[in-house]
């Protein structure tokens, strides 16, 4: 009976719980948790319960359609809590297609949307919430400030995070291309996200350029079938030129012509010096006996005379073995002398007795 009674109790309990959510494709492996916390493995059809939490593993997703018509795809790594018209991110990631309005709780905000396509980033290590808007305009308020909401236009990302301006969310930015495709690639797999259409007017592709192309090869009239210009045949027109040659091979250049009207300059003419006699007076000179004269003579140093001075024998103040203290020392030393002999103990005998006491061998044993 007890437990007839329990299951009636689990059915009727389940019967009152509310059908938040139901699986419309599943890639992957995912699950849900209940109230209750039993843990069920998510199928295409399956029904997600109110405040059911949602896990969905690495490099799977999850497409899931709410109560209020709105389709939610979850990315690989993503974790969600569903309520009764509200839907809880933990983290992750989470593409939102949007028909009727509701709300999006994250760590540190709130997001109202109506209509369109956005998607919410959540970072729970980082204490961080991202919003793109692609085609909605959801409103971005902290959880701490709710009314002081601002607009996502399309195109534009904003996000909350408690080191920037006291957890307030951002000024809304452009988003660019190579952004968006990064997060696109985490719903790679996700049907029905292959083919956007919206893309084209966010990201439109750029004016082509105009292509240029060199003159003598375009050709300046377009010719027309119907036209006498068309059917007129082309003509190879010759143009002589003047024949050219190097400079090098030319017979007169402009050097030439200016060397030849320049004056040539005059030769400097340098007289040689005329040699001159040299005469002596007053005696007969010859040369050759004055050289060998200089040769022959020598000259004679008388030897200077060197006074010779004794050799002196220096020996240091401290070596000398006479002197006052010497003198004083001996004279101590002598009165010294004098007053220990004088100044004994003993007598002569006693002393002599105890020297022979010293040389005797200490052995009193009595045998040997």
């Amino acid at each position: 009976m007890r437990s007839i009674a329990l299951f009636i109790f689990l059915f009727s309990m389940q019967a009152q719980a509310k059908i938040i959510a139901r699986v419309l494709d599943v890639g992957g492996n995912s699950f849900v948790f209940d109230s209750r916390g039993q843990s069920q493995q998510l199928r295409f059809g399956s029904k997600i319960y109110d405040m059911s939490e949602v896990m969905v593993d690495d490099s799977s997703y999850l497409t899931v359609l709410d109560q209020s018509d709105n389709i939610h795809h979850l990315a690989g790594g993503t974790y969600a809590k569903f309520f009764n018209n509200l839907l809880e991110i933990k983290n992750g990631y989470v593409w939102t297609s949007a028909k009727n309005p509701a709300f999006i709780n994250t760590i540190n905000s709130v997001i109202s949307y109506k209509s369109g396509q956005f998607i919410t980033s959540v970072n729970s290590s980082a204490l961080k919430t991202q919003v793109l808007s692609l085609t909605a305009s959801p409103k971005l308020a902290s959880s701490l400030e709710p009314n002081l909401s601002i607009d996502v236009p399309s195109g534009h990302f904003s996000f909350i995070d408690q080191t920037y301006e006291k957890g307030l969310p951002r000024r809304p930015t452009r988003v660019g291309l190579n952004s968006y495709k990064s997060i696109k690639g985490l719903f790679a797999n996700v049907k029905g996200l292959e083919k956007t259409t919206f893309e084209k007017t966010l990201f439109s592709a750029e004016s082509p350029s105009v292509v240029r192309k060199i003159a003598s090869v375009e050709p300046s009239v377009q010719s027309h079938p119907t036209s006498r210009i068309g059917k007129q045949k082309g003509k190879v027109i010759f143009i002589k030129t003047a024949s050219r040659n190097p400079a090098s091979v030319q017979k007169e250049s402009a050097m030439d012509y200016y060397k030849s009207m320049m004056p040539k300059p005059k030769k400097k003419v340098v007289k040689k010096p005329k040699k001159v006699k040299i005469k002596y007076f007053g005696f007969d000179f010859n040369n050759k006996e004055s050289k060998t004269s200089a040769r022959k003579s020598k000259v004679v140093v008388s030897p200077s005379i060197v006074n010779k001075v004794d050799n002196v024998q220096r020996v240091p103040a401290s070596a000398h073995t006479m002197g006052i203290v010497h003198d004083i020392n001996s004279a101590f030393e002598k009165s010294l002398n004098n007053k220990v002999i004088n100044n004994r103990r003993h007598s002569d005998e006693v002393n002599q007795l105890i020297d022979e006491l010293k040389s005797f061998k200490k052995d009193y044993s009595k045998h040997y």
